[in-house]
Formats: C-alpha cells, sequence, structure tokens
C-alpha cells in the first residue's frame, strides 16, 4: 500500500511539474509562433513584389521550402489577403471530414506529406523530377486536399483533377484559381487523350473499388500515361480485416466508420484470401447506397498486384510494411508503363 501511495505522489508531482513547465513555455511559444508568422509574412511580401500581378503559384512560390509552403495553406491564408487570392479556400469542416477524416490544419498536414511521397515516388520510379511541363492528374481529387500542394510545382494547366462527386468537381471549379477539374463516372473511359498525363496518383480511391472497376480503371490509366509514366494507387492492408472486426459492439463510431463491423464478416476466410493472394472487397447498402455494387472496402494484396498488374504495367513496386503509417494508413502499389 505504501509503494501505491508513493505511486501516485510521484505521478501528481511530475503532473504538476508538467503544467508549470507548459505555463512558462506558453508565453514563449506564443513569441516564437508571431516571430515565425512576422518573417513569413515579410518573405511573401517580397515574393508577390518581385513577380508580376497575377503570377500563378508555381511562378511565385517554386522556390520556397516545404514548411512555407505548408505555412500559407494554413496560417498564412487566414492572415493575408493577397494569399486567399492567390490560394484555394476549402469547404465546410463537416464536408472536410466526410472525404478525408480529417479538418483544417491537421488535413493540410497529411494533405503536403502525402504529395512529398507521391513526388519521391514519381522521381525515383521515373528517374527525373518534377517540372511545370509534367502533366499531372489526381484522381479521386475531392476537394483538393492534395492537389493544392502540386501548384507550386506543375503549370497549372497541366494539373488536373476529377472524382465522381459533382459536389467536389463543382467545389474545386469554384475554390481553385489555378488548375482544371472534371468529374468522371464510376467506370471509364473518361475524356482524356491517349498519353496525357506523366503521373497519376489515386490515394483511397483503390481502397473503394470493386475488383471490376479495379482493372477497367488500370486499363484507362495505361491508356492515358504517356510511355514510362507513373501510376500510384495506396490501398487498405490486411490489418484492416482486422480492425472491421475488433470495431464490433463498439459505441463510439462515427459516420465514416459505423458500417465497417459488417464488413468481412468471415475474417478468417478473408485473411487466408488477402494471404492467398485475393483482392478482398465487400460493401454494404449502409455505407455506400446504390454505389455499393462497385464501391465500398478494399484489401488488396501484394500477391495479386504482382499476378495482374503486369498485364498494364512494366514496372511494379508494392509498399506495405514500409509505407508510412502516419501519412496514410494505406499501402502504397506504384506502376510504370513501357516506356
Amino acid at each position: 500500500m505504501k509503494q501505491f501511495i508513493k505511486n501516485i505522489v510521484d505521478r501528481l508531482l511530475v503532473e504538476r511539474i508538467a503544467r508549470r513547465t507548459a505555463q512558462q513555455l506558453s508565453p514563449l511559444t506564443e513569441a516564437l509562433t508571431e516571430t515565425r508568422n512576422a518573417v513569413n509574412l515579410f518573405r511573401l511580401s517580397g515574393l508577390l513584389d518581385s513577380a508580376p500581378d497575377g503570377a500563378p503559384p508555381a511562378r511565385l512560390f517554386a522556390t520556397i521550402d516545404d514548411d512555407f509552403w505548408l505555412w500559407l495553406h494554413t496560417e498564412g491564408y487566414r492572415r493575408s489577403d493577397a494569399v486567399r487570392r492567390i490560394l484555394q479556400g476549402f469547404p465546410a469542416e463537416k464536408t472536410q471530414y466526410q472525404y478525408v477524416g480529417t479538418v483544417g490544419d491537421a488535413a493540410m498536414k497529411v494533405g503536403l506529406a502525402a504529395s512529398r511521397v507521391f513526388k519521391k515516388i514519381y522521381e525515383q520510379t521515373r528517374g527525373r523530377a518534377l517540372t511545370p511541363e509534367t502533366s499531372v492528374l489526381d484522381f479521386g481529387s475531392g476537394w483538393g486536399r492534395i492537389t493544392r500542394f502540386f501548384l507550386k510545382d506543375i503549370d497549372p494547366g497541366r494539373l488536373h483533377g476529377t472524382d465522381v462527386s459533382e459536389e467536389m468537381v463543382a467545389f474545386c471549379r469554384q475554390a481553385f484559381r489555378w488548375g482544371t477539374f472534371s468529374r468522371n463516372d464510376p467506370f471509364p473511359p473518361t475524356k482524356f487523350g491517349a498519353g496525357t498525363f506523366d503521373l497519376i496518383y489515386a490515394l483511397s480511391v483503390f481502397s473503394h473499388l470493386s475488383e471490376d472497376a479495379h482493372r477497367k480503371w488500370l486499363a484507362e490509366f495505361k491508356r492515358i500515361l504517356v510511355p514510362g509514366g507513373v501510376f500510384i494507387a495506396t490501398t487498405r492492408g490486411r490489418e484492416f480485416i482486422i480492425r472491421c472486426r475488433d470495431l464490433r459492439g463498439r459505441t463510439d463510431l462515427t459516420s465514416i466508420t459505423r458500417h465497417l463491423p459488417g464488413l468481412f464478416v468471415d475474417t478468417d476466410a478473408s485473411l487466408s484470401s488477402y494471404d492467398n493472394g485475393g483482392f478482398c472487397f465487400d460493401s454494404s447498402r449502409e455505407g455506400y447506397g446504390e454505389w455499393s455494387d462497385w464501391l465500398g472496402e478494399t484489401c488488396i494484396s501484394k500477391g495479386y498486384v504482382m499476378r495482374h498488374w503486369p498485364a498494364y504495367f512494366e514496372r511494379l513496386d508494392f509498399v506495405d510494411e514500409g509505407a508510412d503509417r502516419d501519412v496514410f494508413e494505406q499501402n502504397i502499389i506504384v506502376g510504370r508503363t513501357a516506356a
């Protein structure tokens, strides 16, 4: 009992010290934040003064670092009328959460991190860096959480976003001064010509497509990519099947997770299928309504990719355990068309 009481006292003492330390650091932290904001506003002023009116982000911000780029999309956007005239806005937080599961600055941090991963993969796979002449398609662009972070690298005429949601396409067309946004049907073809894009990425799209939709879109991407073009997709991994099982009986589910306990109900069979190179897809009317025959939750195994994707791509890579779970909780599949 004495040891138990001592542990409680020690914990309370540590908590008190931590609170006092935080109180002492808070003014210093605030001062540092304001200094950073002032420096960044000064940097912004210099960039705006050195470029002609109406210059696109790729002209204004091509040389800035990622920290400043993120600041422009968060605190800079809130503080500067000039930034709000150049960069795109945001939908309501409810809409942000519905589509990506986070809102505000947190969503921007993930958007920047994802764009950095995609740029790095493109450079490694293609053997060259992005340039303003690189043509990029964000397939399943939603409200442009990732698309916006390519604006400093790509000529706006070569940056495209497409989505099945009329609402999201309408928002992007209204909110984005730069880039081109269009609606795609659930199944191809698109309106893009053959050999249009150097890079196509699809964050959390192939994690929802049926096998039929999946294969049809792979064929379409092969068509609209240039020779040697790169396709990057993310998909759910084996652990998602276990997550659906573990959510059963929970009472704290949200609007974007409440349908998950009803999926992959035969956990052992689903895991066995995944481990044996299967394509695991399940859906429900509760989660996806009238689209549930082709849209749901998808876990694609490495074995499946290596067996079926060579029909579309010359070079393949599958990143599962090496994927950065701090960026997105999905595996990454990379394909490069024949040069």
